[in-house]
Formats: C-alpha cells, sequence, structure tokens
C-alpha cells in the first residue's frame, strides 16, 4: 500500500497503520544565479523540500521504524 503524506506535522497512525519503511525521495534546486534576484527565495525553498521534509518524515514515523 502507498502512502502519501503531505504534511507529516498532521500524519495520523490510526488512518494509516503502521509505518514499516519510509523512502524519502524527493529534491529540488535553487536554480538561477547566486547573485540572481529571487535566488534566496529559492534556496529557501530548497533547503526546506532537501532537509526539512526529510527530516519532517522521520519525525513522523520515527516511533514505528
Amino acid at each position: 500500500m502507498l502512502i502519501l503524506i503531505k504534511n507529516a506535522e498532521i500524519f495520523a497512525p490510526a488512518a494509516a497503520g503502521r509505518c514499516d519503511i519510509l523512502v524519502n525521495c524527493a529534491g529540488v534546486g535553487a536554480g538561477g544565479l547566486p547573485d540572481a534576484e529571487g535566488y534566496l527565495a529559492g534556496w529557501e525553498r530548497s533547503l526546506a523540500v532537501n532537509l526539512t521534509g526529510p527530516m519532517l518524515m522521520v519525525r513522523a514515523c520515527i516511533g514505528d521504524l
């Protein structure tokens, strides 16, 4: 069974059951040149997706792993 979790903070183990395996497979790049306008926003989005997202998923499932 494949379960997609949109937001790890609202993960509902009672509805989804036990988490036996977690695959954190997502990633984005910041895009653009470091001196380009809007680069910082892209960088922050990149960190949110590539670092914060996987950490929240592990945090949500750690009790079952």
